[in-house]
C-alpha cells in the first residue's frame, strides 16, 4: 500500500473483513528524516485491530527485512498446520 490518503479506502476494506495486517513501514527516500510522522495518522487505526507493524529503514539493504517477512509468513503457515512436506 501507498501511504496517500485513499489508503485509508483499503485499510477500511481490510479491517471491516477482519484481516490480520502485517505492515513493514519503510522510509525510502533519501531526503526522508529518519522518523517518519504519520500525518494521515494510521498507525492507531492500525494498532487498533490485530496487526504487527515495524518500521524500517527502506535506504538499507533490503535482504533483513525480506527474511523478517519470511520468518512470519513460515510460522503463521507452520501454527495453522499449512506446511506439508513432500
Amino acid at each position: 500500500m501507498q501511504y496517500v490518503p485513499d489508503v485509508q479506502q483499503t485499510l477500511n476494506y481490510l479491517i471491516r473483513n477482519e484481516f490480520f495486517i502485517y505492515i513493514q513501514w519503510l522510509n525510502t527516500g533519501y531526503q526522508d528524516p529518519g522518523q517518519t510522522p504519520d500525518r494521515l495518522e494510521l498507525l492507531n487505526q492500525i494498532l487498533s485491530v490485530p496487526s504487527l507493524v515495524s518500521i524500517r529503514n527502506g535506504q538499507i539493504n533490503s535482504a533483513p527485512q525480506v527474511q523478517e517477512t519470511r520468518e512470519f509468513i513460515y510460522g503463521w503457515a507452520r501454527y495453522r498446520n499449512l506446511i506439508f512436506n513432500c
